[in-house]
């Protein structure tokens, strides 16, 4: 992404995405106002966020397509198609109490299944994002200001998105685990698993106590579905899939 500096725009690099600021605001004043500014630690921070290379995890990616492609509802991902609406009863038609409780879940299943049109087409287009940068080796993500000064990701894949989306990303560049890569590796998946609130050891004492489920969970999602327990069910096998690298080449792990 370009660079930002004062008095000059920086995160995409194309002209096609018109009025793109430091910091996200509709006050003309503060805008001219920090365009003027000098302040070149936000600068860095906002460009060292920016420059950080990722890649798709491409066996998430498989996974979480097949899944939203499909009914299984996996991981909490929206079902491809709708619900089919309850059956009319006879009874119906001489019982005003099953009437009114037949049409009740009628209701209920239209307002599923409007909820699931915006569901739905949110995550087709991240996993399509996800598909056209998977052949890329290095993506960036340009950075953006709110008027509090927080640092956020412009697009709409990012690693500050929901679950989902976070699972689909990983750091492009890799470095081997070694023993303290391990600890805090098995330490992740208990955190995500809501094992939070204890010290690490006993977080990793946990990922090793379940150790034999996690990597079912690694050779089938669809079968082993633990992982679904999970407080982050989408980044839950990312970190799993990890595990089992580690347990195939140990420290030398990617």
């Amino acid at each position: 992404p370009l660079p930002w500096s004062q008095g000059r725009r920086g995160g995409y690099l194309s002209d096609f995405i018109p009025n793109t600021e430091l910091v996200k605001t509709r006050n003309k004043d503060q805008r001219k106002r920090l365009n003027l500014a000098n302040m070149p630690i936000v600068y860095e921070a906002a460009n060292k966020a920016q420059e950080t290379g990722y890649s798709i995890n491409e066996r998430i990616r498989v996974l979480m397509t097949e899944a939203a492609e499909g009914n299984a509802e996996l991981g909490a991902l929206p079902r491809s198609e709708d619900y089919p609406l309850p059956a009319r009863p006879p009874e119906v038609d001489f019982d005003e109490a099953i009437l009114m409780e037949w049409k009740k879940r009628v209701s209920d299943v239209h307002e599923t299944n409007a909820k699931l049109v915006g569901k739905r087409a949110m995550t087709m287009m991240v996993l399509k994002q996800a598909e056209d940068f998977s052949q890329y080796p290095t993506i960036y993500f340009p950075t953006q200001l709110d008027s509090r000064g927080r640092v956020y990701y412009l697009p709409t894949l990012n690693p500050q998105g929901a679950d989902y989306q976070k699972a689909l990303i990983r750091f492009s560049e890799g470095r081997r685990a070694g023993a303290r890569g391990v600890y805090w590796s098995k330490v992740n998946i208990a955190n995500l698993f809501g094992v939070d609130k204890v010290p690490f050891d006993d977080r990793v004492s946990w990922t090793e106590e379940h150790k034999a489920e996690l990597l079912q969970c690694a050779e089938d999602p669809y079968a082993y579905r633990f992982w679904e327990t999970a407080d982050k069910p989408w980044q839950a096998p990312a970190a799993i899939f990890s595990l089992q690298d580690i347990e195939m080449h140990g420290e030398e792990a990617m």
